[in-house]
């Protein structure tokens, strides 16, 4: 490839994301750390029948949010003063994740709290970035390179959710089922319409979040 081609291919696979909320939506299993949120909403639409909607939803709007962070990422200037941050600016950031996270809790404030500090725990795991000694590894080489998100995440949702489905099957044989087929990306222009403005906040909250420092996917994941 030539280098234009070759950059191209590498931006689009980093961008390419989207792919995670198929199994999301289809298997309730996310396919990568940023589709967690999709389980919430699209497997209970795909359980309804409305597989197809979801998908075409999740792939649309997932591409107009993509291209208007590109854009505001384009124009914004260098962020030269990053590099000037020290331990005040980073301890500002650290209480305003925490700040973020109570207010994403709502009244569920002790579960906030303990997934917190349980994210926390798992990200310190592994060798430290300055002097690569290892920290929290329990004596495990395995562990030397830390916790994966994504691991993590089929721990959590991928093993539960094929015990369930094997449990549901030894009850209940599966049985073929005729669906409709969705036309375009299975919603109309009323509804995206409808949705618009929607997805113009939530992308704004999503790169100012986005642009500060340290502030890991996971925050933008719950957004």
């Amino acid at each position: 490839m030539t280098p234009i081609q070759g950059i191209s291919t590498l931006v689009a696979l980093y961008i390419g994301i989207s792919g995670g909320l198929i199994s999301a939506i289809l298997l309730n299993i996310p396919g990568t750390p940023s589709s967690v949120a999709t389980c919430f909403d699209g497997s209970p639409m795909a359980k309804k029948g409305e597989a197809g909607k979801a998908l075409g939803a999740g792939i649309v709007f997932s591409f107009l949010r993509t291209m208007l962070g590109v854009g505001v990422l384009v124009i914004s200037p260098p962020a030269g003063g990053v590099i000037q941050f020290g331990a005040y600016e980073y301890c500002a950031l650290s209480v305003f994740s925490l700040s973020m996270v109570i207010a994403l809790s709502g009244r569920d404030l002790t579960k906030g709290l303990i997934s917190a500090v349980l994210r926390s725990g798992l990200g310190h795991g592994g060798a430290r970035p300055i002097d690569s000694k290892a920290r929290y590894t329990f004596g495990f080489i395995e562990l030397t390179a830390g916790f994966k998100l994504l691991v993590f995440l089929i721990g959590i949702f991928a093993i539960t959710e094929v015990i369930r489905f094997a449990e549901e099957v030894r009850r209940h044989p599966l049985r073929h089922r005729g669906g409709r087929q969705s036309q375009g990306f299975g919603f109309s222009f009323r509804e995206f319409r409808s949705q618009f403005f929607s997805m113009i906040r939530s992308s704004l909250i999503g790169i100012g979040i986005g642009i500060l420092p340290g502030i890991r996917g996971g925050l933008l994941h719950a957004l």
